[in-house]
């Protein structure tokens, strides 16, 4: 979070949090993405300092949460065609990898699944008798089930 901290130093020394106003906010939030900032750490950093306003909010330091009213940078959530691994390219990545590691690999990329979501993985998870969603088409008896919000609450993931 440095570019929190960057712009949290900026404004604590020159404007109180009461007189922030979501113009401000545009105008950092564009200045941030003029400087290369990508836009998924400035659309994050908009959202910490929309919570910060929420607490203040909350404790009556202000009366508006002004970042509610700044419109976040767009982040695409799919991978083009083209930034995808080919059949043929996974099966020579395969190629290259032994034991578990080649397991864990497979199973990203049969399901989708992220490395905290694989490692989160408990038996329980695991469907032999074939009632679960199939994730994974390539092993005969083996189905798993989706992956649960506790389960990726506990690795970690909040997406």
């Amino acid at each position: 979070m440095a570019i929190v901290q960057r712009v949290m130093r900026t404004v604590r020394g020159a404007v109180r949090m009461g007189d922030i106003r979501a113009g401000m906010l545009e105008i950092w939030r564009n200045e941030l993405l003029k400087d290369g900032v990508g836009p998924s750490t400035v659309r994050k950093a908009l959202l910490v300092i929309g919570i910060l306003f929420r607490f203040a909010m909350r404790d009556h330091i202000v009366q508006v949460n002004p970042a509610s009213f700044v419109k976040k940078p767009a982040v695409r959530t799919r991978k083009a065609a083209n930034e995808r691994l080919s059949p043929e390219q996974l099966g020579g990545f395969f190629a290259g990898l032994k034991g578990r590691t080649r397991i864990v690999v497979w199973v990203g990329a049969a399901t989708g699944m992220r490395e905290g979501e694989i490692f989160g993985l408990r038996w329980g998870d695991v469907d032999l008798g074939g009632a679960g969603d199939s994730c994974l088409p390539a092993v005969h008896a083996w189905r798993v089930r989706r992956v649960s919000q506790d389960r990726r609450r506990r690795a970690g993931h909040w997406h």
